[in-house]
């Protein structure tokens, strides 16, 4: 199978690892004199455990893994044989040899040998752990990169499908005569449009200037104010976010997904709305606030609107936006937090990935 090459935290990650075993090899080994014989010892034992690692999981497993499981236990038998071999040489031999004591002289040779045995099985599970690990990672990377050509492949299909400048042209036709008797109604028709010819001239795979992103978003809350009477959307923007770029729909999906979430019927939901930059990155932090509808009231009930069902509700929503984030945007985004402000105030950070240019 096609080896997945070690990412540079990887290579990093590997390193620190041999490093902190080095490190406890030569503090468990002051028993063997000096720290010449303790330093050359460890890099030795440090050596063969790296060179069954690694050709165990880079070859032997990565070549025979599912194929031939006659040819993995061959090359299990004959690494055994060589690590005994090479530890045999490295306990009995170099380290008398350079001035060193080792206390395994004086047992017996059956103990040594099942020591190393155990120690060659344990490293040999850690290599096949490790390439499991590794074959999960590749199918997971390929099954997203699948399923991310199919949806190339059908936006491409429905885009061909679609005929946009008819879609456009009766757009504009609805909101000209419609603009006559009802105003809101006309706006919230150039307001889709805006956001339809968004969507057409998005491309999956590649990113856009931030300003794009934050137009859209300036369409989208103004469509839902429209729409939801009961809903206030507010938009701040900090600062200029010129040179960076994202993935599209990137903010726009998680909006989406915050009011999606929200009540519109029974309750008030006041969303402010925050864009920031964070370095080359963007943040976005959405408030959200929760009332009782001034006058409205349940089916037989009396008095002052029902707080108690406001924070009820407010905490399921906190719920679902954690299961949200969790699910469907730890992923893409390099951090998130939510947390709850009083009862009936909640706030979710993001920071996405930007790069300038």
């Amino acid at each position: 199978m096609k080896w997945l090459p070690l990412s540079k935290k990887e290579k990093q990650q590997h390193i620190i690892i041999w490093v902190v075993i080095l490190i406890f090899l030569y503090i468990i080994n002051i028993g063997l004199g000096r720290l010449f014989v303790r330093i050359v010892v460890g890099v030795a034992d440090v050596s063969k455990y790296m060179f069954v690692f690694y050709f165990s999981s880079f070859y032997v497993f990565n070549k025979y893994w599912g194929k031939n499981t006659r040819a993995i236990l061959r090359w299990c038998i004959v690494l055994g044989i060589s690590y005994i071999i090479v530890n045999y040489f490295i306990e009995i031999i170099l380290t008398p040899g350079i001035g060193g004591h080792n206390g395994l002289l004086s047992q017996p040779i059956s103990l040594f040998y099942s020591n190393s045995l155990i120690y060659y099985l344990i490293i040999t599970g850690f290599s096949l752990a490790y390439f499991l690990n590794k074959v999960k990672i590749e199918k997971t990377k390929n099954y997203l990169a699948l399923q991310n050509s199919l949806k190339k492949w059908e936006l491409g299909f429905l885009k061909t499908q679609f005929h946009d400048h008819l879609a456009f042209n009766f757009l504009n036709y609805c909101y000209t005569h419609v603009y006559k008797t009802s105003v809101t109604t006309a706006e919230a028709i150039e307001l889709y449009a805006e956001l339809l010819r968004f969507n057409l001239e998005a491309k999956v795979d590649e990113k856009i200037q931030v300003e794009k992103e934050i137009e859209y978003i300036n369409h989208f809350a103004g469509l839902q104010t429209i729409m939801y009477p009961n809903v206030k959307i507010t938009v701040d923007v900090e600062g200029s976010h010129t040179g960076i770029k994202i993935n599209p729909g990137m903010l726009a999906a998680l909006l989406e997904s915050i009011l999606n979430n929200g009540m519109y019927n029974e309750f008030r939901y006041c969303y402010a709305i925050k864009v920031f930059q964070v370095k080359n990155d963007i943040g976005f932090s959405v408030g959200i606030q929760a009332d009782s509808i001034p006058g409205k009231k349940k089916k037989g009930e009396t008095g002052k609107p029902n707080d108690v069902a406001v924070y009820a509700e407010h905490d399921k929503l906190h719920e679902n936006l954690a299961k949200l984030l969790a699910t469907h945007f730890n992923k893409v985004v390099k951090k998130y937090d939510i947390k709850k402000i009083g009862n009936n105030n909640l706030e979710v950070s993001v920071v996405f990935p930007g790069d300038r240019e």
